[in-house]
């Protein structure tokens, strides 16, 4: 997981950079991030569907697969065509690989604290590659370019090989039938589901609220570029933070409680924030939302792997990421 979210975080940049540099505008750069989205949106679906039916390894190669080849398509032909469609490919290989990965861990886990440790790891890999993609992308990108860079994205993907070597075959009986929208309408019907929906929406939105707020705040607060950077640093870490407590102690914590405390803590920040002077007390209010923002995921994937029906886990965690 931790090789696909790298892969796409250095396309995502170099591809920025170059259309930039290529005279394209910004507005280029807004189309490819829609295009790193649009992927997960039109696939999710069928990627929980397929790791219903067939288990890990066949949706992770497919994955990889799409990494590798996204990667790839711009280094034969740097054009917009080219990188619009490895934004395509690599977001879309990035969901259907997490998806694969979030039902696989619920599947080799028991119920009760090593979902929620399990989970708490798994939430733990797309931060980690957002902390190093940007450092190896930008290293890259000065010392050896773009067509490099590209190549070494595409290249990480395959490290992702040997671990799914390891991961145990799942044997399933019967296959289930294609996905289709009766089968998302009955989940819907699922009143505990539909709260976890809800739940991932208000977190998701509050987590991009305050990558908005913060930059809007520092500014109006005079402070600087490296002081706004910090403060969302200190937010993503506080995220990983609390991720790596919960996977210690998973059993002192109960998901219903602990999402609760999360939300409670999120919108108290939240009303707190514009009254908080200066670059320090920005720092504290970042931590205290990270933390409670950063708690949610692992608990809310805990919750809906608990309250869907067996063999249905892929397709709740496809709808999940679609509204995403």
């Amino acid at each position: 997981m931790i090789c696909l979210h790298a892969s796409m975080a250095i396309s995502r940049i170099a591809s920025s950079l170059w259309v930039l540099d290529a005279g394209y505008g910004e507005w280029s750069v807004g189309l490819l991030l829609s295009l790193y989205s649009a992927g997960p949106m039109l696939l999710s679906w069928w990627a929980g569907g397929l790791s219903d039916r067939y288990g890990f390894h066949r949706p992770m190669v497919i994955a990889i697969s799409l990494a590798v080849i996204g990667g790839l398509a711009p280094t034969v032909y740097p054009s917009l065509i080219s990188i619009g469609l490895s934004s395509l490919l690599t977001g879309s290989a990035s969901s259907v690989g997490a998806i694969a990965v979030q039902r696989a861990a619920g599947r080799l886990s028991e119920q009760g604290a090593n979902l929620k440790r399990v989970f708490s790891w798994v939430a733990i890999a797309p931060a980690v590659s957002n902390a190093i993609a940007p450092v190896i992308s930008g290293a890259l990108l000065d010392h050896a370019g773009f067509v490099t860079t590209l190549v070494v994205g595409a290249l990480i993907p395959g490290c992702a090989l040997f671990a799914c070597a390891r991961v145990p075959f799942e044997t399933i009986a019967l296959p289930n039938q294609r996905s289709s929208i009766r089968d998302a309408l009955d989940l819907l019907r699922l009143s505990a589901y539909r709260r976890m929906l809800l739940l991932n929406l208000v977190t998701i939105s509050s987590w991009d609220a305050h990558l908005f707020v913060v930059p809007v705040l520092g500014h109006a607060q005079q402070l600087s570029a490296t002081e706004i950077g910090i403060v969302l640093g200190v937010f993503s870490a506080a995220s990983i933070v609390i991720r790596v407590i919960i996977a210690r102690w998973a059993e002192r914590f109960s998901e219903k409680t602990a999402m609760r405390i999360a939300v409670l803590v999120a919108m108290l920040g939240f009303l707190a924030y514009p009254w908080l002077a200066g670059f320090k007390m920005m720092l504290i209010g970042s931590a205290c939302l990270g933390m409670s923002l950063g708690s949610v995921q692992p608990m809310l994937l805990s919750s809906i792997h608990q309250v869907t029906p067996q063999g249905r886990q892929g397709q709740a965690l496809g709808l999940r990421s679609m509204a995403l």
